[in-house]
């Protein structure tokens, strides 16, 4: 004798959207002006220049990407496409000294950091938009 159990499909898909993520498991509350660094590998004998450059571009809302992969040696310039200035800084929870300036991105300005050494994650936010702390509120799924 089988015996099942019949859930409504919008359950089944909560389930399976409530999964697991690719963002580390501790780190400072996710908003939209914070994201995470991952760089693979070490660093070329000799560099003392960016070997390539990889972008995130600040809007009036978010960023355009909170994830940015680059191997050792490479640097992240992050643009401001927003009138207002932004300001790029390592987390708490990082100790890459190449976020450590906390340069102010004026509007239609840059700020290019590195080159970064490896292997490492680097967390990073906007400090002129401080993540939430504390409850309230839907998911977000802790992490970068």
């Amino acid at each position: 004798m089988r015996i099942g159990i019949a859930l409504p499909l919008s359950a089944v898909l909560g389930l399976a959207a409530c999964g697991g993520s690719d963002a580390p498991a501790s780190g400072p509350p996710l908003n939209a002006f914070t994201g995470v660094i991952i760089v693979s590998g070490t660093m070329p004998t000799g560099t003392t220049n960016c070997l390539t450059t990889s972008q995130v571009v600040f809007t009036a809302t978010t960023v355009d990407t909170h994830t940015v992969p680059i191997n050792a040696g490479d640097c992240v310039a992050f643009f401001n496409n927003d009138a207002s200035a932004h300001r790029v800084a390592n987390n708490s929870q990082s100790s890459c000294n190449e976020l450590t300036s906390g340069t102010t991105i004026a509007a239609g300005n840059t700020f290019a950091a590195g080159p970064f050494t490896g292997p490492k994650s680097c967390g990073w936010q906007d400090t002129t938009h401080p993540p939430t702390t504390g409850g309230g509120g839907g998911g977000g799924g802790g992490g970068y």
